[in-house]
């Protein structure tokens, strides 16, 4: 029983499922182009590579026949993360009526604009 009156005060504390906006993330990855490289800008690397590899992936899924989400796909394998963060800002900034999406869409579609996947 103590067992359970230990683990139950774990289940009820609120869990927050906010995501970031484009326009909220883009402070976190202008800090991962400059100088002061801090927790946010851990962040912004940690998210934009995620999604890019990910895009990455799609992409080759595509060219083999198999497309999970077709419209997230990018050809990123032969470019450096900080042009992925960089893709991302310069898309955020051409793109300020987009900067209510949610951070995830607004770096899968810079990516997949700038680094279309082709079919081979």
């Amino acid at each position: 029983m103590k067992k359970l009156m230990i683990a139950l005060p774990l289940v009820v504390l609120p869990v927050s499922t906010d995501a970031f906006t484009v326009q909220q993330i883009m402070p976190k990855c202008q800090k991962a182009q400059g100088e002061n490289f801090d927790i946010d800008a851990t962040f912004c690397l940690g998210m934009v590579s995620g999604i890019g590899h990910l895009a990455n992936q799609n992409c080759a899924s595509a060219k083999g026949d198999w497309v999970p989400y077709p419209d997230y796909a990018a050809d990123t394998k032969n470019v450096p993360l900080g042009a992925w963060v960089q893709t991302f800002l310069n898309w955020a900034q051409e793109h300020p009526e987009n900067w209510g999406w949610q951070a995830e869409e607004g770096i899968i579609m810079s990516l997949s604009e700038k680094f279309p996947c082709l079919s081979e």
